[in-house]
């Protein structure tokens, strides 16, 4: 059983800023500056990447 979902992504707003503001020396940390990005994208975003 195979089924797919097709979502058309026309409409999204695409990060035009990605850099890494902030870095620790011994790389265990690091602040990320993404933007713009779509109404509650951040959460989700951040939510990855603290998992991670």
């Amino acid at each position: 059983m195979e089924d797919s979902v097709e979502i058309d992504v026309t409409g999204l707003v695409l990060p035009e800023r990605i850099e890494v503001a902030k870095a620790s020396e011994d790389g265990s940390s690091a602040e990320f500056v993404v933007e713009p990005l779509e109404r509650g994208f951040g959460h989700t975003l951040g939510n990855s990447v603290r998992r991670a």
